[in-house]
């Protein structure tokens, strides 16, 4: 909750860690993310994109709120290792 007010995202203490377990679970599985608030305009939103720019299998991330029709491409993406 964002009782200073504001319509931004916030990401929460230990939601990296879970997308980091999630997404580990996910093994050799293809994965697509799916969110309300875009994660560009989330306090605490760049962390939760490195992990998901570091992670071989994420195709994609969804995002609402904004009511506009956009595709971004990524700037950057971790090279896999393993």
């Amino acid at each position: 909750m964002r009782r200073g007010g504001g319509s931004d995202g916030l990401v929460h203490g230990g939601q990296q860690a879970w997308l980091a377990r999630q997404l580990a679970r996910a093994g050799d599985r293809w994965v697509l993310v799916v969110t309300h608030q875009p994660l560009t305009n989330s306090v605490g939103g760049s962390g939760l994109l490195a992990v998901l720019d570091r992670h071989p299998r994420v195709v994609g991330v969804l995002s609402g709120h904004t009511h506009e029709n956009r595709i971004e491409r990524a700037t950057v993406r971790a090279a896999a290792t393993g």
